[in-house]
C-alpha cells in the first residue's frame, strides 16, 4: 500500500517539509467551520432557500464598498458538494466573503 504524500513549500529554502496524509487531513478538519448548537424548532432550510438566500448576498455585494467597480469575486471554502463524477457543484460552497479584483479589497459576506 502507498502512502500519500503532500508537499508544502518549506518556511526556509534549506529542508523541504513533507506532511503525511494524516497530518494533511486533520489540517482540513480544523480549517472547515461546523454549525454547532442547531435549534429543533427551527427547520432546516431547503436546498432552494438557500440558493435563494445566497443569490441576494451576492447581488447585495456585486460592487466594491471602497472603489464602487464590479471587479467582485466570491470568496468560498472548499466544502462543496461533487457530483457523481467528481466534479463540484456549483454555488454548493460555503460563501464566507468577497474580495475585489481591481483595489483588493474584502469583506464578510453579510
Amino acid at each position: 500500500m502507498s502512502q500519500l504524500t503532500v508537499y508544502r513549500e518549506p518556511a526556509s529554502i534549506d529542508e523541504p517539509y513533507i506532511l503525511s496524509f494524516q497530518e494533511h487531513a486533520a489540517e482540513i478538519r480544523r480549517s472547515r467551520f461546523r454549525l454547532v448548537g442547531h435549534k429543533a424548532a427551527q427547520p432546516q432550510p431547503t436546498w432552494r432557500t438557500l440558493l435563494a438566500m445566497r443569490t441576494k448576498v451576492q447581488h447585495h455585494n456585486q460592487c466594491c464598498p471602497e472603489c464602487r467597480r464590479v471587479t467582485v469575486e466570491p470568496v468560498e471554502m472548499f466544502d462543496g458538494s461533487l457530483s457523481r463524477n467528481g466534479a463540484l457543484i456549483q454555488n454548493s460552497t460555503t460563501l464566507i466573503g468577497f474580495s475585489c479584483s481591481a483595489c483588493g479589497h474584502e469583506w464578510p459576506a453579510s
